[in-house]
């Protein structure tokens, strides 16, 4: 979890509208499936600003591996194993590589879909101008962004381990699945407040 919070006090005589102009930094919501040590993960993202305890804006990204299975085309007593890396996104989207919701490239769509070997691409650093509405001077304004997120990884047996990893043939050998979240952020991604008459 990361944040910030502050009180601002506007001056002056008239009202003014207040614009925020704050920064999601560069963030990765993924995970690698080692196919020796196979789990289902997820990695989730959440960002809210909040004004005077209010909620104003937020988005989510959320990303994870579930498995399925589809029936034998020849065999209906047999299944086959699929797997399924998927980004969702909720609120004001963040910029990823991947678009999981729109036309898969299977219909006609582009070629964007989350894969093993795209899913840990981070999202691009987003900057935000939001504006809060008019204030009369002399209004306290209370202002916060939460980011939070998890990131969880369950074996896909009953039988797994605590530490989603199996110790294969060699001994010493570990194979392991993994959810990963990173936020990171810069020098630069400080929020500021602008009147505007």
């Amino acid at each position: 979890m990361v944040s910030w919070s502050a009180s601002y006090t506007v001056p002056g005589t008239a009202s003014n509208e207040l614009v925020l102009r704050f920064v999601i930094p560069e963030v990765v919501v993924g995970g690698v499936t080692e196919e020796e040590g196979r789990a289902w993960w997820r990695s989730r993202l959440r960002a809210d600003v909040l004004v005077n305890g209010h909620p104003a804006w937020s988005t989510e990204a959320l990303r994870l591996r579930a498995d399925y299975r589809v029936r034998h085309p020849t065999d209906p007593t047999e299944t086959i194993p699929r797997p399924l890396v998927v980004l969702q996104q909720f609120g004001e989207p963040l910029a990823f590589p991947t678009n999981d919701e729109d036309l898969p490239p299977t219909s006609g769509g582009p070629s964007n879909d989350t894969g093993i070997d795209n899913a840990d691409y981070p999202a691009e650093r987003k900057v935000v101008y939001l504006s809060l509405g008019r204030f009369a001077a002399g209004a306290q304004i209370e202002l916060s962004l939460v980011m939070h997120g998890i990131a969880l990884t369950v074996p896909t047996s009953p039988g797994g381990s605590d530490h989603r990893c199996r110790e294969r043939d060699v001994p010493d050998t570990w194979f392991c699945s993994r959810a990963s979240l990173a936020v990171n952020g810069g020098v630069n991604d400080s929020p500021r407040l602008y009147l505007v008459p």
